[in-house]
């Protein structure tokens, strides 16, 4: 998105990418039940097309095959967008166990074409979308008849999108509340139960562990998805990372180096592609203005253009139930993975 908008401003834009493809998280961490390949190739094909100027490098890893220096020297300013691709750890014992997965590298290596026959019964840690992505891709792959998540707070107080929660149940998996892991034992995952207590600084009520109900859930696999991070030593190294992401100013989405710029999950924490897209936007804005010299540009906005629309056409549109799309689930050959919905005619 950034690449688009500096190139139509006129910028010649190059674009380092570590894999083999174009795309990050949309091509390499959603199940392609949810977003097939063909789509986002689509969107990719249009904007190098629409503008020819922008340069691909493909296997181009910051700190690997380019390291910062490198693209200041040959470049303007530097826009960081290097998403968060490294699972967060559970943080209890024993969980470098081989049967204990991260859910960011266990969606990688299914998006790149693998297709694991799977122990019957897979547990995934966490309530995000990544959960919800995690349990119903190891749902579709052979030799599983058991999916269950462990969610250490209540239905309530889950993150993962109403959506994605209900398909999941739609399709026989089951979601265990109030539980939290402790550790990692040989074909199990050793947990307490949880009760909810105060609000914590994020306003969301913190799950206290319940003495004596430690108890072991059998298993033969355990995916954990409590969490993504960026991660890169060339800048760590640099003191421009934040524990699990590039210290960024959202304000100008420029780092602690004026030349260097972030945006996306790498910079904010994982969301959503439209967020990302947006931030994307943001950023270019803000990279015009340095490369015109305007040390204080306007605060970025939202262009007219794209508010200036009726809100519905239909003057009952707040009584109106949403149209719900036609549901799919596992479909008749789920290893295959079709897509779980039908579009809107």
């Amino acid at each position: 998105t950034a690449a688009h908008d500096l190139a139509e401003a006129g910028f010649e834009v190059h674009v380092h990418e570590a894999t083999d493809k174009l795309g990050g998280m949309m091509f390499w961490g959603i199940p392609r039940f949810r977003l097939p390949e063909s789509a986002v190739q689509q969107d990719i094909d249009r904007i190098v097309k629409h503008c020819p100027g922008i340069k691909i490098h493909l296997n181009s890893a910051l700190g690997r095959d380019v390291t910062l220096e490198e693209l200041k020297q040959k470049h303007d300013a530097v826009l960081l967008a290097i998403g968060a691709f490294v699972g967060k750890p559970m943080g209890v014992p024993d969980e470098t166990e081989p049967f204990v997965r991260d859910g960011v590298g266990f969606l990688y290596e299914v998006n790149a074409g693998a297709k694991p026959t799977l122990p019957e019964t897979v547990l995934v840690i966490g309530g995000g979308d990544v959960a919800m992505d995690a349990c119903r891709v190891a749902r579709r792959l052979p030799g599983v008849k058991n999916v269950k998540v462990v969610y250490r707070r209540d239905y309530d107080a889950m993150p993962a999108r109403r959506e994605e929660l209900h398909g999941a149940i739609e399709e026989g998996i089951e979601i265990i509340y109030n539980t939290q892991p402790v550790g990692v034992v040989d074909g199990a995952l050793r947990c307490v139960r949880t009760e909810l207590g105060e609000p914590d600084e994020d306003g969301r009520r913190r799950p206290i562990n319940v003495v004596g109900s430690e108890h072991e859930i059998e298993c033969g696999l355990v995916i954990a998805a409590v969490g993504q991070k960026a991660e890169c030593g060339e800048l760590d190294e640099l003191g421009l990372m934040d524990w699990d992401r590039v210290r960024t100013r959202f304000e100008g989405m420029v780092t602690d180096d004026p030349k260097v710029f972030a945006a996306g999950d790498g910079a904010f924490g994982g969301s959503t592609i439209v967020e990302a897209m947006y931030q994307g936007h943001r950023a270019a804005y803000y990279m015009k203005a340095f490369l015109q010299g305007n040390d204080e540009p306007l605060p970025y906005r939202t262009p007219f253009r794209t508010r200036r629309v009726p809100i519905c056409n239909d003057p009952a549109w707040e009584l109106n139930p949403r149209v719900e799309q036609q549901f799919h689930g596992l479909g008749e050959v789920p290893i295959e993975f079709p897509e779980i919905e039908s579009t809107y005619t």
